[in-house]
């Protein structure tokens, strides 16, 4: 599957998301919200990789400079989608920054769009577990 809208992803999350909450968080922390998140998630120092990392359904890597809630939110959003970037991962993404950051799921799902990106309307998630 072509991740055709990682770049509008990231470009939207840098402006809308990251900003308002930068805090960097230790690992023993970070383990403790993803599993909050995504119960049974491992959480890994990603020493020497580039960017965060969610592989397969229960891993994440984190480098310490990607150790805050929006991007640990980002990666559990991964691990409960299977489109990459697309409109099911935008939707999931959106409403996990709404229930553990409490930011506007409407405000949210607008920008998205306006920022170009497809979200899925009709899918709905199971997200404890």
């Amino acid at each position: 599957m072509r991740d055709y809208q990682r770049k509008r992803l990231y470009d939207w999350e840098r402006a809308e998301v990251l900003w308002r909450d930068e805090e960097l968080l230790d690992l023993d922390i970070c383990r403790y919200y993803a599993n909050n998140v995504h119960p049974g998630v491992t959480v890994r120092d990603g020493r020497g990789r580039r960017s965060a990392y969610a592989v397969g359904n229960w891993l994440i890597k984190l480098p310490r400079w990607s150790r805050t809630r929006p991007i640990i939110l980002h990666e559990c959003a991964h691990l409960k989608t299977r489109d990459h970037h697309g409109p099911m991962f935008v939707a999931c993404f959106i409403h996990l920054l709404h229930l553990h950051l409490r930011m506007s799921e409407t405000a949210l799902r607008m920008s998205a769009i306006d920022s170009g990106l497809k979200v899925d309307t009709a899918k709905v998630f199971r997200l404890n577990g």
